[in-house]
């Protein structure tokens, strides 16, 4: 038997492989012909059949019993991905399968606390800077990526999941444009453009040491684990990587830029972006003297 582990708390194998036997055994409702088609092992990439497979493990009354938790789920997945990699040699990449990405951050959402993360201030950003410029190349990596992240409101999966390509990023006299191949938002995939000044672009090629006109591949070759690991190490316990861009857009909100320019230079579609501002205590004082005069 193949011995196959999806993390190192829960085994993959035998429940994953169990679970997704019991899945394709199941009788689904007439008319779900998704679970028919679907093989894992012949077609990986098939996204429904994927979806199928977790809204069955969630759902107690498509199991005929008690469903089961996000973190099992997870380990059940990436049980049956091990298995599917050592028997034919490829393991499905379930993160370039939007849907179910999505799926899996919903189901995510509701199933854990949600805890509301700070955004970084300027004085921050200052210190993590002058931590780049004194320290070896990972704080130097590091301290580039917050740069970016903080002054182009990027989020996360934009720097590493998409990834930022050299060739895509025009370098002009005041501006820098960065090419997003891919957004949380850009759901065509038509790809989308953040930008950044000048004096920014150069900070960032001052603190990574590289000369931008030789340059090739991704503009970052760190994983996003290993540069979380790191921002750990420089920010509180409730701030994390989102903490970049929502500090970005608290700065710009609090230099009087209006919030419709901030929702189109972070590519927002919804008026979320509310929720990551908040008013200075010299709003608030100006509004109650307003509110007193009257």
């Amino acid at each position: 038997m193949i011995k196959v582990w999806s993390s190192n708390t829960v085994s993959g194998y035998k429940t994953g492989m169990g679970a997704l036997r019991s899945f394709l055994s199941f009788p689904l409702p007439s008319g779900c012909v998704v679970k028919d088609l679907w093989n894992p092992f012949d077609s990986g990439v098939n996204e429904s059949g994927w979806i199928a497979f977790m809204l069955w493990l969630k759902r107690p009354k498509l199991r005929g019993g008690r469903g089961v938790t996000f973190d099992t789920a997870q380990a059940y997945l990436g049980g049956v991905c091990s298995v599917i990699a050592v028997v034919t040699g490829t393991r499905p990449s379930l993160a370039k399968m939007p849907l179910l990405v999505m799926a899996k951050k919903a189901w995510r959402r509701v199933s854990r606390p949600q805890r509301k993360k700070r955004g970084l201030t300027h004085t921050q950003l200052q210190a993590i800077i002058k931590r780049g410029q004194l320290g070896k190349k990972r704080d130097r990596v590091g301290a580039a990526i917050t740069v970016l992240g903080y002054h182009g409101l990027l989020r996360l999966a934009e720097i590493f999941e998409e990834g930022i390509a050299w060739e895509n990023i025009t370098v002009g006299d005041d501006n820098v444009e960065l090419w997003l191949p891919g957004s949380k938002t850009d759901v065509f995939r038509e790809g989308s453009k953040a930008t950044i000044t000048r004096q920014v672009w150069d900070l960032i090629m001052d603190l990574l040491q590289v000369d931008p006109r030789t340059a090739t591949g991704r503009l970052f070759c760190i994983t996003r684990a290993s540069y979380l690991k790191w921002l750990s190490l420089s920010l509180d316990d409730d701030q994390w990587g989102h903490s970049l861009r929502r500090g970005g857009a608290q700065h710009l909100f609090n230099c009087g830029v209006p919030v419709e320019v901030i929702k189109r230079r972070g590519r927002w579609v919804s008026d979320c972006v509310y929720r990551y501002l908040h008013c200075e205590n010299s709003d608030a004082r100006v509004v109650s003297e307003a509110l007193a005069s009257q």
